[in-house]
Order: C-alpha cells, then sequence, then structure tokens
C-alpha cells in the first residue's frame, strides 16, 4: 500500500501509470490468492466435520445429533456428505456394519445372533437381510464358501 501511495503522489511524471497498473494487478493477485487459501481452508473443515459426523454415526448417535455437533443443518449436512461420500448415511453405516460382520464371518466362530449384535443390528432378521443384499447369499452360506476357501488353499 505504501508504493500505491508513493505512485499515486506521483502521478504527473512519465511511467507512474503502468507502475501503478502493476501493483494494483499484484494487489488483486494477493486477495485472490487469500481468497483461495481461505475457501481451501473452510473446504477441508467441512469435510473434517463431515468425517467425523461418519464416525459418530457408526458410533449409534442419530444423524440429527451429529450433524448438530458438527455445527450442521440437517439440509447442508446432506448437502456437505455428497461431496464427500457416494451413499447415503444409513447405507453408509449399514456398509460399515456389514463389512464388520463379514470380517468377524471370516476371523471368528461367533454366531449369527452374536455377530448381528457387535456389529449394532437390531435384530438378527434385519442383519440376514442386508447381508442377502450385500453378498446375495446368507451369512451362512458366505462363511461356508470361506471354509471350504481356506480348505482348498
Amino acid at each position: 500500500m505504501v508504493e500505491l501511495q508513493q505512485l499515486l503522489s506521483q502521478l504527473n511524471k512519465p511511467g507512474t501509470a503502468d507502475r501503478i497498473d502493476q501493483v494494483a494487478v499484484r494487489i488483486i493477485s494477493e486477495i485472490i490468492i487469500r481468497h483461495i487459501e481461505k475457501s481451501e481452508q473452510n473446504k477441508n473443515s467441512r469435510q473434517l466435520r463431515i468425517y467425523s459426523a461418519a464416525n459418530g454415526l457408526w458410533a449409534g448417535k442419530s444423524l440429527r445429533e451429529v450433524a448438530r455437533e458438527n455445527g450442521f443443518s440437517i439440509r447442508s449436512f446432506y448437502r456437505e456428505w455428497e461431496k464427500c461420500f457416494n451413499v447415503s448415511p444409513k447405507n453408509y453405516v449399514m456398509n460399515k456394519r456389514i463389512e464388520k460382520a463379514k470380517q468377524l464371518l471370516i476371523n471368528t466362530g461367533l454366531n449369527n445372533m452374536e455377530i448381528a449384535r457387535r456389529c449394532g443390528f437390531a435384530d438378527t432378521k434385519y442383519f440376514y437381510q442386508w447381508f442377502q443384499i450385500h453378498f446375495s447369499m446368507s451369512p451362512q452360506e458366505f462363511r461356508k464358501r470361506i471354509h471350504n476357501q481356506n480348505t482348498m488353499d
């Protein structure tokens, strides 16, 4: 700004207008750069809050609760969620639960009722339905296939 003030006081000297133009371009460029940096920081902050909300949903909190905790209205939460994930919040949680169930079926001898409970399903029937949707087979069939594959290896 000091440089600009000095140039303005010398307007009657040749070439001063060009130098003023150059200073103005630098100032405008600096403003744009700072605006972009601030926008990126806000974007990153929003993404971090959405990922925090995803963890809250996975931990069993309600959508309304995690939206409020992370400073979103329900509507803005959904808009930001869509920017980060390709599934709805409900399907995100279900996918996580099914993935955990899959790991428990592979790595433990737990029965389906216990697996459903550990993965956050209220009842075994609901667990079966979601598992069937994801893997086109029941949990028992899945475990049997994994067992057969392991014995063939």
